[in-house]
């Protein structure tokens, strides 16, 4: 919420998920489905007011996939048409308190083609509600007959469940083992800048890509395999080492997105909503043998994530306080976790 402000340093930017997709696509039944699945799912109907409060709206109306023909043009205005529709929306900011938050936009390319936009505002949902979005609608889009239903136990049950659960002492023992290593966290990256961010009106961000082979990413695979730690972790710690060594710093503090769901539930496996959390790790630039570091880094999110009924916001403040760094960006560098 706080990053919406353009007032904020690099602010006036939300957490946005955006995804293209093409595929011959029938859009009044990709319509259909994706309906179904807003009205049994709260958080698909969430807005966030202004005084921070979401709000579930219970008749948000119909949602319509909006389909335009570019049957008719040329490749080279296909193209333009596209990347315009992309530089728009990759970035869209949605206004918070309006439905929806997230957007489809369907471009007709061919008889049998269509280039699907799709984002997401992360406020009502994290990257694995994100798959699971994707998976309910395709399923309903392959069976029409299905009839989903709204579960018994919502969002709001688990974040209740969130607050009771901190009166237990598993969150009095989580809350001691973080406020321990409050004050040993070593600080983001400093790396050099062409700008500062006090310079940057408007701050635009672009996805760098680099792709290996098959051959190679399996043998990797295997050969991380052997060292008993998994290539998510083997990438972290890559990762965090060149933040360190182009920081000139040994050591560095990653912010790690990770996603809780807590068992409060058999409905929470599949439930649609934010469940991101950030996990705070020290990744060591060069005192130790890689392979024993990555050993390492493994050990400690393991030991991490025994304790995360302590929110990782709340390691962030107590870390902020007792480094005196309250008010500044004490972490700023972030490593997505996925098992690869």
């Amino acid at each position: 919420m706080v990053g919406r402000s353009s007032g904020l340093k690099m602010g006036g930017v939300s957490t946005h998920a955006y995804y293209e997709v093409e595929n011959d696509f029938d859009i009044p039944r990709l319509t259909r489905s994706l309906n179904k699945v807003i009205c049994a799912n709260p958080m698909l109907r969430a807005v966030v007011n202004t005084d921070g409060t979401q709000q579930i709206l219970e008749n948000p109306g119909w949602f319509e996939i909006k389909e335009l023909d570019l049957t008719r043009l040329t490749s080279e205005e296909k193209e333009e048409i596209l990347g315009k529709a992309r530089e728009e929306y990759s970035h869209k900011v949605f206004e918070q308190n309006k439905f929806p938050l997230f957007d489809f936009l369907a471009y007709r390319l061919a008889e049998d083609r269509v280039r699907l936009l799709a984002g997401f505002d992360l406020l009502i949902a994290d990257g694995i509600s994100m798959r699971i979005l994707i998976r309910e609608v395709m399923r309903l889009y392959e069976d029409e007959h299905i009839v989903l239903s709204e579960n018994t136990f919502t969002f709001r049950d688990y974040i209740l469940s969130v607050e009771e659960m901190k009166k237990s002492p598993y969150y009095k023992t989580a809350e001691d083992y973080w406020k321990k290593q409050a004050e040993c966290f070593s600080g983001a990256p400093d790396l050099p800048m062409i700008q500062t961010p006090d310079e940057i009106e408007k701050p635009v961000f672009r996805r760098l890509i680099h792709k290996i082979s098959t051959e190679k990413w399996q043998a990797l695979k295997e050969k991380i395999k052997g060292h008993s730690f998994t290539a998510s972790t083997f990438l972290m710690t890559l990762y965090g080492r060149i933040l360190a060594a182009y920081s000139n710093r040994n050591t560095v503090t990653l912010n790690v997105t990770v996603f809780t769901r807590f068992p409060f539930h058999q409905a929470v496996k599949n439930m649609i909503g934010d469940f991101t959390s950030v996990m705070l790790l020290d990744i060591n630039g060069e005192s130790v043998e890689l392979w024993e570091e990555c050993l390492n880094v493994q050990r400690k999110i393991t030991e991490n994530l025994e304790h995360m009924e302590y929110d990782g916001v709340s390691v962030i403040r107590e870390v902020s306080k007792r480094q005196n760094r309250v008010g500044g960006t004490f972490i700023s560098f972030r490593f997505y976790r996925y098992d690869l």
